[in-house]
């Protein structure tokens, strides 16, 4: 259990970096709209 938690710790980190590196709007949007269709946006709220 303690490598999976690790393991979405790395994922959290990664997607919110990549939310804030994306200069292009769209593809934030797009990303967005991607994790809320998943059900895993509050991860990030």
């Amino acid at each position: 259990i303690k490598i999976q938690r690790t393991r979405v710790e790395e994922l959290r980190r990664e997607v919110r970096q990549f939310i804030t590196s994306t200069t292009e709007q769209v593809a934030q949007l797009e990303l967005i709209d991607s994790l809320e269709r998943l059900g895993v946006a509050y991860h990030f709220e």
